[in-house]
C-alpha cells in the first residue's frame, strides 16, 4: 500500500506540538477544524501552506487537490514519488500537520489503514515513554485522521524531556 508511509508521516507530524498551547489560541494544539466549520478558503489556505512548506524542504508538490469528500487526494501527493524516500518523509513530517490540523486527512474510508495507523500511534506512545516521558497519553481510540491523535489536555507539556522525545520518535517513525 503505497500511501501508508505517506499517511503515517502526516499523522506523526500531527501527533503533538512540542510546545504548550497558547492561552490566546482558539483551538487546542493539534485540534482540527472538521465538518461544516471547515471552509473552502481554510482548506485552500492549508493546502497552499503545505505546498509552500514542502517546497521549503526541497520537495515540489504540484496539483494537490481536495477530493469530493473534502480531504486531500493522497494519490496526487504520492504520484511520481517514492513515499519511502527519507527526504520526502522528513518533509511530510515537518509539513503534514498543516493538512491534519485543517481536517483535510481522513482514515474513515479505509478501516484497515485506520487500524494500522492506530497501531503506529501506540508504538509512538511507547517510544515517547521509553525516551523518558512516562506520562505521555495513549492515542485516542477514535482517531480518524481529522482531529488530534492524542488528547491535548493529557500531554505533559511541562516535562523537560518531551521535545527531545518527540523528535526522536518522529524520526524513528519517519525512517521505518
Amino acid at each position: 500500500m503505497a500511501r501508508l508511509p505517506l499517511v503515517l508521516s502526516i499523522v506523526a507530524a500531527a501527533c503533538v506540538s512540542a510546545t504548550a498551547p497558547s492561552p490566546t489560541s482558539s483551538l487546542p494544539v493539534g485540534a482540527a477544524v472538521v465538518g461544516p466549520t471547515t471552509t473552502t478558503l481554510a482548506a485552500t489556505d492549508a493546502v497552499a501552506g503545505f505546498v509552500d512548506c514542502m517546497a521549503s524542504e526541497g520537495v515540489v508538490v504540484d496539483g494537490l487537490r481536495i477530493d469530493a469528500t473534502g480531504h486531500v487526494a493522497l494519490a496526487d501527493l504520492a504520484k511520481g514519488r517514492d513515499p519511502t524516500d527519507p527526504g520526502f518523509r522528513r518533509a511530510l513530517g515537518r509539513c503534514g500537520e498543516l493538512l491534519v490540523d485543517a481536517g483535510l486527512m481522513s482514515l474513515a474510508e479505509d478501516p484497515e489503514l485506520a487500524s494500522t495507523v492506530l497501531d503506529e500511534l501506540r508504538q509512538f506512545t511507547s517510544c515517547v515513554r521509553a525516551e523518558g516521558v512516562e506520562g505521555f497519553p495513549p492515542p485516542s481510540p477514535r482517531f480518524d485522521g481529522t482531529g488530534p491523535a492524542f488528547d491535548p489536555e493529557a500531554i505533559p507539556y511541562d516535562d523537560p524531556d518531551l521535545a527531545a522525545a518527540l523528535e526522536v520518535c518522529r524520526s524513528r517513525l519517519a525512517s521505518e
